[in-house]
Formats: C-alpha cells, sequence, structure tokens
C-alpha cells in the first residue's frame, strides 16, 4: 500500500536537507569555506532543480524497497505460521 503522506514529508524533508548540504558545498566550491551565501540565480535553479529531480528518485526507490520488504516480511510471518501449524 503506497502511503502518499509519508511520500510527501520525505520529499519535503529530502529536499530541505538536500540544498542545505547544496549550498555549502557550493559556497566551499566558490570561496574556499564553510557558508551559508546563496548563489546567483541561474546557479539556484539548476541547484534546486538537480536536487528536486533526485529528492524525487529518493522517495521512490525508498518507497519501492519499503514495499518490498512488507511483502518479504508478510511471506515470511505467513510461512512461518503456516510451518508451525502444520507440524
Amino acid at each position: 500500500m503506497i502511503d502518499k503522506t509519508h511520500i510527501l514529508i520525505s520529499f519535503f524533508v529530502t529536499t530541505i536537507f538536500f540544498f542545505v548540504e547544496a549550498v555549502i558545498h557550493y559556497n566551499i566550491g566558490k570561496y574556499g569555506h564553510i557558508g551559508f551565501k546563496f548563489p546567483k540565480y541561474n546557479h539556484g535553479i539548476k541547484i534546486i532543480s538537480t536536487i528536486l529531480i533526485f529528492s524525487f528518485v529518493s522517495c521512490c526507490v525508498t518507497q519501492y524497497i519499503k514495499v518490498a520488504l512488507d511483502q518479504t516480511i508478510t511471506s515470511l510471518n505467513t510461512d512461518t505460521q503456516n510451518y508451525f501449524h502444520n507440524n
């Protein structure tokens, strides 16, 4: 089952943290030290676009893994219950 609320929260939290990290990395590359000066508009758009894409991909992959693990755990629980019930 897809939990849309969880996906949206993960997307926004990931986007915010990735953006903060990207601005810090930008400042290290541009000025040689840790800082939080925002890049010019054109650079900012490129940075935020990249972050949005990777945040979306990250959330999709996380959801896929969660669903796969839930199905695996459910299957293992069913198999275990059947084993002990039949023996």
